[in-house]
């Protein structure tokens, strides 16, 4: 079965390439989750357009996407991308202006798609031209500075660019867009500081398609992303110099191609090769006294390759049967990942006695990842006109694994206002889900850009501590620290959801309720005497409400206006009792009470005026701040997006300001304020 699984579905492919008698274009009714697909109209989701998010300056999505899906717990480690049906991607290596449309998609077999953890799954649509043949042209420049609770900081300038082309023509679509983004971190003022380059993050992207109708039968997409990037810091004073350079190159080719083979038996093959190389040099010197005065130099180096390649084709049939829609389909996936890392520092310390002294302080280790997988995935989806959908199916790992190899996964949905008669523009759906999933990869980063600690205010992620324990103790050995072993290297993960989504008048109005529970494991710290951290493989389960309510108050030809608020309740508890600090667990820790966090969300438009705020908040959020301020409760409120613009035709000017409007105590953003001006033109 594993040898015969793959090429079988490649040779009914190119059977179907030269017959087949209908026409062969992109499923619009399905979700893409990668490894698996889902019945759109059935499967409970909240969708963002990407021209709501174009005004916001950000280098991260998930600062754009906070107030519209899970507030401040929208982390790195709370969200997994696929973009255009590709899991192995970054969505960070394309312009807002390059993405159609963002799903949230709320099902458990999400999981399936690599969505582990306490991770959500959330589909990125890239944009293609419409019409003939088209230009766009965008920018947006501005102030940066994060002056706070007294403190003066300097002022840098944002800068964005971005520009792009495409054509269309009777068989052939082609288009490129190109894209540079400089993004800064101002320090607090010291005059007797000097920095030549701040704390800044330069990143260019460069995408283009190119897609081919041979016939009426046939669609093959051809997609290309080269995204190079570097983080860049040089200053300091009389006792201290600082200087870091960290360059990183990601490319990702992909090719898709969509087919009929015979009238309802559809074929999807696609494939995508990732390449990332990142390297970071940091030196340091720093004037000291004690035991001996000198100049205690730092050296880090850190390289990281990254090689991945995914492939898969989904065959899928439909037999229509009076009011019944059956479509039985399969699955198969292959993927490959290599990574090697390889780590190197050490302090000297130079005296005028001994300046060429040996290295004390060395610290080095290579890590090398290599794993392939190979999944099949049957799956059946029976639907009842659009009132009642029930699929399931099953996971089965072809590849040598230790874990469990066969994991189910089961969905059902049902429009009970409509299975009553009730008014059609009127729906009241209940959802239900579960799967099961295996940790396939212990490792492997995918070559996540910006993925040092230098731009951490970028992502929260990574910033400060949890529960006061630093993050360098959690995810480093530390010293003393004792390693406990894991009794369960390969654990089988599981979520199950249920939910309710009530539509009124033609989904003017949207009300959402998702609760959702799974269990999860990761490194946990436990303290032991000495002040040292054992860690253990701890067993956690994550608890999950979320209430969404979109509505379109007005929706005039010149008078628009597009509202929605949202919270997030998100809360784990271990299996077992002990003190363990977990990262990265996001979320509250039971027995402590739920801290709300979420968002609400405006879009206006009045003739040629358009304008956009948006509201982030999380409260009753505890926080360990250290001596001698302790531990405190924080309710955070911050306005990360207000604009307002004008549009000509195809030309639009804007202002912008993000983190304007925010208390003086918060945990949702960074303390950077933004006050930017843009524009955007099309042809």
């Amino acid at each position: 079965m594993k040898r015969l699984a793959y090429p079988l579905a490649v040779t009914v492919t190119l059977v179907g390439f030269f017959y087949t008698p209908a026409l062969a274009q992109q499923d619009s009714t399905h979700l893409d989750l990668g490894y698996i697909s889902l019945n759109k109209k059935f499967t409970q989701t909240i969708t963002i357009r990407g021209a709501d998010l174009e005004k916001m300056p950000f280098t991260n999505l998930n600062d754009a996407l906070r107030p519209w899906l899970y507030g401040t717990w929208l982390q790195g480690g709370t969200v997994q991308y696929v973009v255009d049906g590709n899991p192995v991607t970054n969505v960070n290596a394309y312009s807002i202006y390059d993405i159609e449309e963002i799903v949230l998609v709320q099902d458990a077999a999400a999981l399936m798609a690599g969505g582990q953890g306490q991770q959500q799954l959330v589909l990125v649509t890239t944009r293609r031209g419409k019409g003939k043949q088209g230009i766009t042209v965008a920018a947006q420049t501005g102030l940066i500075n994060a002056n706070s609770n007294g403190v003066k900081t300097e002022t840098r300038i944002y800068h964005s660019y971005y520009a792009n082309a495409y054509r269309n023509w009777d068989k052939f679509s082609a288009g490129v867009s190109a894209g540079w983004q400089r993004d800064v971190m101002p320090l607090e003022k010291d005059p007797g500081v000097k920095i030549n380059t701040p704390y800044s993050l330069q990143r260019w992207r460069l995408n283009g398609y190119f897609d081919w109708r041979p016939d009426s039968h046939n669609l093959i997409e051809a997609t290309i992303n080269y995204s190079p990037e570097k983080q860049l810091f040089d200053g300091g004073d009389l006792v201290s110099q600082q200087n870091r350079n960290a360059p990183q190159k990601l490319l990702i080719p992909g090719v898709r191609w969509h087919s009929e083979l015979l009238p309802g038996l559809k074929n999807d093959l696609q494939g995508s090769y990732l390449s990332s190389t990142y390297k970071e040099s940091d030196l340091g010197s720093e004037t000291v006294t004690t035991p001996v005065t000198g100049t205690q130099k730092s050296q880090l180096q850190v390289n990281v390759n990254d090689k991945f390649w995914w492939a898969r084709d989904r065959l899928a049939y439909t037999i229509k049967a009076g009011d019944w829609r059956i479509e039985p389909a399969v699955t198969y996936s292959y993927e490959h990942v290599k990574e090697n890392q390889e780590y190197f520092s050490q302090t000297t310390l130079v005296t005028g006695s001994n300046p060429f002294p040996p290295p004390n302080n060395v610290n080095g280790s290579t890590t090398a990842i290599n794993g392939k997988i190979s999944l099949l995935v049957p799956s059946i989806d029976l639907s009842w006109k659009d009132m009642l959908n029930l699929q399931f199916g099953s996971a089965t790992i072809l590849s040598d694994h230790s874990g469990k190899n066969v994991l189910p996964f089961a969905s059902a949905s049902v429009d009970v206002l409509r299975m009553a008669g009730a008014n059609p523009n009127n729906s009241l759906r209940l959802f239900g889900s579960y799967a099961q999933r295996n940790l396939l990869f212990e490792g492997g980063s995918l070559a996540e850009l910006s993925r040092t600690s230098s731009f951490y205010y970028l992502d929260l992620a990574s910033a400060g501590a949890v529960n006061g324990i630093p993050n360098t103790l959690l995810f480093g050995t530390g010293a003393g620290a004792i390693p406990v072993v894991n009794n369960n290297p390969n654990p089988t993960f599981w979520v199950w959801t249920t939910g309710a989504t009530l539509s009124l008048a033609h989904d003017r109005v949207r009300i959402q309720y998702t609760f959702e529970h799974r269990n999860l494991a990761g490194l946990g710290a436990v303290q032991v005497p000495g002040g040292a951290y054992a860690y253990i493989e701890r067993q956690w389960h994550s608890t999950l409400h979320h209430f969404d309510v979109r509505a379109k108050v007005l929706d005039q030809s010149n008078l628009k206006w597009e509202t929605g608020l949202n919270v997030t309740l998100l809360r784990n508890k271990p299996d077992s009792a002990g003190d363990v600090q977990f990262n990265p667990i996001y979320g509250d820790i039971a027995p402590a009470g739920y801290s709300p966090t979420g968002g609400w969300v405006n879009r206006l438009q009045f003739n040629r005026l358009t304008a956009g705020l948006d509201l982030l908040y999380h409260f009753h959020e505890t926080i360990n701040y250290g001596a001698p301020q302790g531990t405190q409760h924080v309710n955070s409120v911050i306005v990360p997006n207000l604009y307002i613009g004008y549009s000509w035709n195809s030309f639009s000017l804007f202002a912008e300001t993000r983190g304007l409007i925010r208390n003086s105590k918060q945990d949702v953003m960074d303390s950077r304020k933004f006050y930017t001006i843009g524009g955007k033109w099309s042809l």
